[in-house]
């Protein structure tokens, strides 16, 4: 219950996160390219994603290993 006033504020800041990225990157490509701008919005939300997967399996190797 302690943590609903983080995942609301962490929704909101995604979402207004994402109307102005994707509007940025379509003011400043050509509209030739208005397909890559689209989807630099879904690699640049999905790198920090596949690293901090990486991060908590390194975490979760180093802390269950029996030496």
């Amino acid at each position: 219950m302690w943590l609903l006033p983080q995942y609301i504020l962490s929704g909101f800041g995604e979402a207004f996160n994402a109307i102005g990225q994707n509007e940025f990157f379509y003011t400043e490509f050509p509209k030739t390219m208005s397909s890559i701008a689209a989807s630099l919005y879904g690699v640049g939300s999905s790198v920090p994603t596949l690293v901090a997967s990486f991060i908590l399996n390194a975490v979760d190797f180093v802390t269950t290993c029996k030496l």
